[in-house]
């Protein structure tokens, strides 16, 4: 994706401030229609807190590079405490478990494959990872907020599994001392 976003020359470029991403689309919207691989792949919302942008608003999402802050993060996790279920991809495997399905339904397996940075693997510059991480820095916060949203719901579901299994032991005992 480095390659269909200019190189890693003009990404660094972009981050630092020097130029403007993707300058034809700052200087003439209607080129970059909505939904086109322009509009969608290319400037600040490819490249810095993509989540975040999302989730704070349209106002946020087409702000310049450097244009987020912790306001915009706020709002992005009051967004989030707001959704039933955030779940880590990581965690695909324990959705029938925190939806409260039956034990017998089984979760979606989900293998990670390779290191912690794909980036690293594709040959992408140590320089460009590490500016790409500074300006990602609210989506990786996000990040760990959803993660403590998750954990939360996976506690109330353990205990509300805990309580009914102790219902149903009382139940039992109960029925064979009735015998």
């Amino acid at each position: 994706r480095v390659d269909m976003l200019g190189g890693a020359v003009a990404l660094m470029a972009c981050l630092n401030g020097t130029t403007s991403c993707v300058p034809e689309c700052d200087r003439r919207r209607a080129g970059c229609a909505r939904g086109s691989d322009r509009a969608e792949f290319s400037g600040a919302p490819s490249l810095s807190n993509a989540y975040t942008r999302a989730l704070a608003g349209p106002a946020a999402y087409m702000l310049p590079v450097s244009g987020l802050n912790n306001s915009h993060l706020g709002t992005a996790k009051q967004a989030l405490n707001r959704v039933d279920l955030a779940l880590p991809t990581w965690a695909f495997e324990v959705l029938p478990f925190v939806l409260g399905l039956p034990a017998h339904v089984v979760g979606v397996g989900h293998e990670v494959h390779g290191s912690e940075s794909s980036a690293e693997a594709a040959g992408v510059p140590a320089e460009l990872i590490a500016a790409l991480r500074h300006h990602n820095k609210l989506d990786a916060e996000l990040f760990r907020h959803a993660e403590l949203l998750f954990w939360q719901r996976v506690k109330r579901q353990a205990l509300k599994a805990q309580s009914e299994l102790a219902a149903s032991l009382q139940i039992g005992r109960a029925s064979c001392r009735e015998r």
